[in-house]
């Protein structure tokens, strides 16, 4: 009897398993065909941004080097090492004609349609049921959303997910221990590696975690996350001691992209502050002396030079310091590049991804309390990444593309909302005759 109650518990979990398999699958296969760019024989793999110079130094030359355009400033440490590494790889297996900026363009495409593939599974695992991530999935793959071939975002975004459902594995199954666990922590550094953003978002977790276990967390396996996440990092930090002799432990940009952002001429976005002339007066990558000035100082001190800069300004011009934030802050959240709301709706190649974006993040509200309300665990985790990620964009020039690494979550909350108002609708539609029956007697 036991027996049979076993092999029937087996035979329906590998069933679930399956199932989630193809659906995941299904929807990937859509979501890479809606997403996936058109062949261009003409087409050759790009030559900017910083990424790419840094992937092409590390394809041609094996060194990890030289990410402006206008200078050759020697070993650099400017990007998280992940994805340049990634398009090196690219640059190796395809080379750099049509070929290589169909794969550069089109692995970007299928990373957000497996980050949106993921979201049914993610709300069905967590308590949140599939509907919701149904309607998640259905948000990013209608207008469709862009994606951003020559940036992180994509693959940031689904390693984000991936670390998500981790984590709740993690944090709420007394089962899930050393393997879970350290797959966790290979995933968080991959991201970090990736993202350097997402660290506030990690510590966040750590320390609820060492809150929530207390003494617990060192009778279990949950201790392999920090101790892999460790040793994944180690590597690039030792490298970047060796190479230029400070503690760099993911990326060396902060100063040079702060004080970019932050300066008399400067203005919220990227496109508005490259319209005005400021943007190109403080890059290296247009500006030559600019240029000069990295490759004499070398990359590390230059951003360190330019960081020391940033406070100094942000010291002495605190009411423009707040105006900025505030810009950055209402942008970061109703993404436009324009002067703006209206304009972003007069460019017709964008309007319905924006509108898909500006809805769901209004219903994400009403979304997430609700979820809090139901599981607040769930939207605990969800909530940290609205709250940790974003901060340091708010003081840097806005661009459209640093929302997309956490725009996943957006759609969850926002689907949940809908979910959950036509659930009420449903209930209250069905009950309705019932109750006219009942008072009719």
């Amino acid at each position: 009897m036991i027996q049979e109650k076993t092999a029937s518990f087996l035979s329906s979990r590998h069933s679930k398993l399956v199932t989630r398999g193809l659906l995941f699958l299904v929807l990937f296969l859509v979501g890479t065909a809606r997403l996936s760019p058109t062949y261009n024989a003409g087409a050759k793999f790009p030559l900017h941004p910083e990424a790419i110079h840094l992937a092409r130094s590390l394809a041609f030359h094996h060194q990890f080097a030289d990410p402006f355009r206008l200078a050759s400033t020697g070993p650099s440490a400017y990007l998280s090492p992940a994805f340049p590494a990634f398009l090196a790889l690219l640059i190796r297996l395809f080379g750099t004609g049509p070929q290589a900026d169909f794969a550069f363009r089109f692995a970007a495409a299928a990373a957000t349609a497996a980050q949106l593939a993921l979201l049914p599974l993610l709300t069905e695992f967590v308590g949140l049921r599939l509907g919701a991530g149904l309607l998640a999935w259905f948000m990013g793959i209608l207008p469709p959303i862009l994606t951003f071939p020559e940036w992180e975002m994509a693959y940031a975004g689904l390693l984000a997910v991936i670390a998500t459902i981790l984590f709740w594995v993690v944090l709420t199954h007394p089962k899930a221990r050393f393997g879970w666990s350290a797959s966790l922590g290979a995933i968080s550094g991959l991201l970090l590696l990736t993202s350097a953003s997402a660290l506030p978002v990690l510590l966040a977790w750590f320390g609820y975690s060492i809150w929530k276990f207390r003494t617990r967390v060192f009778h279990s396996g949950r201790w392999a996350a920090m101790v892999v996440l460790i040793l994944v990092l180690i590597p690039w930090t030792a490298r970047n001691y060796l190479v230029f002799h400070r503690w760099i432990p993911l990326r060396s940009a902060l100063g040079l992209a702060l004080e970019a952002s932050n300066n008399d001429c400067a203005l919220a976005g990227v496109r508005q502050s490259e319209a005005s002339g400021c943007f190109f007066l403080h890059s290296p990558n247009h500006n030559p002396a600019e240029a000069d000035r990295a490759r004499t100082l070398g990359e590390s001190e230059y951003n360190a030079m330019k960081l020391r800069d940033t406070i100094a300004w942000i010291t002495n011009h605190p009411r423009r310091f707040a105006v900025l934030t505030a810009q950055r802050f209402y942008a970061f959240w109703f993404p436009n590049e324009g002067e703006s709301l209206r304009e972003e709706f007069t460019r017709r190649a964008r309007r319905r991804e924006r509108l898909a974006i500006y809805l769901a993040t209004i219903l994400s509200v009403p979304g997430l309390l609700a979820i809090l309300k139901a599981k607040r665990e769930v939207g605990g985790i969800l909530a940290s990444w609205l709250v940790f990620f974003p901060p340091i964009y708010y003081i840097a020039l806005f661009e459209d593309r640093y929302r997309y690494p956490i725009l996943w979550v957006t759609f969850v909350c926002a689907g949940y909302s809908l979910a959950y108002f036509a659930t009420a609708v449903v209930r209250r539609l069905i009950a309705q005759p019932i109750s006219c029956c009942v008072g009719s007697s």
